[in-house]
């Protein structure tokens, strides 16, 4: 226990004595968007940059169902809700957003279309959501995918199973837990 106190405690006062060092570099932010209503969205988890250079996200909560939504982010700072998710039509509760190579988002909701499990997502830019790859038994996904250098997706369930999905949506279970070559 004394260890644990004794690291707790020099790691906070290294965190004190080099908070000096980093102000004096004065960072400088900007707020694009809040967000913090249903109709938008709350509870944003992920955020990717585009190829078209926009901002894309995810939020775990809101939209005009509740069960989250993928939000595009202009540099100027529009928002958009790209799609709002609705377990019995797109699954619920997205858990990961990825750009594929052929311009389209993939990701990953925690429940899908019959509420018993996760699912993997396609979404095109303009909105259009499509259910690639479900997972049943109550085996829900709850992190976010990759997108490998052979183009699929990779990721885990909660039960542990790995899996491999293309993007034409053929699913493989239990493929070693690591990147193809």
């Amino acid at each position: 226990m004394k260890t644990y106190l004794k690291s707790a405690l020099f790691l906070f006062l290294t965190v004190v004595v080099l908070l000096p060092s980093l102000q004096a570099a004065e960072p400088k932010f900007s707020v694009l968007a809040r967000s913090s209503s249903a109709p938008e969205g709350s509870l944003p988890t992920v955020l990717i940059q585009g190829r078209d250079g926009n901002l894309y996200g995810i939020t775990d909560r809101g939209g005009s169902w509740g069960q989250g939504t993928v939000f595009k982010l202009t540099p100027a700072g529009e928002r958009t809700i790209v799609v709002s998710f609705k377990n019995e039509e797109t699954g619920g509760f997205p858990v990961g957003l990825v750009e594929g190579t052929d311009g389209n988002f993939y990701g990953a909701t925690r429940l899908n279309t019959n509420l018993d499990g996760g699912s993997i997502f396609k979404l095109t830019p303009d909105g259009v959501i499509t259910t690639l790859a479900s997972f049943h038994g109550y085996d829900q996904i709850y992190q976010n995918i990759i997108l490998g250098e052979d183009g699929a997706l990779y990721g885990t369930t909660g039960k542990g199973v790995s899996f491999k999905v293309t993007t034409a949506g053929v699913l493989t279970t239990g493929v070693p837990p690591h990147l193809p070559a």
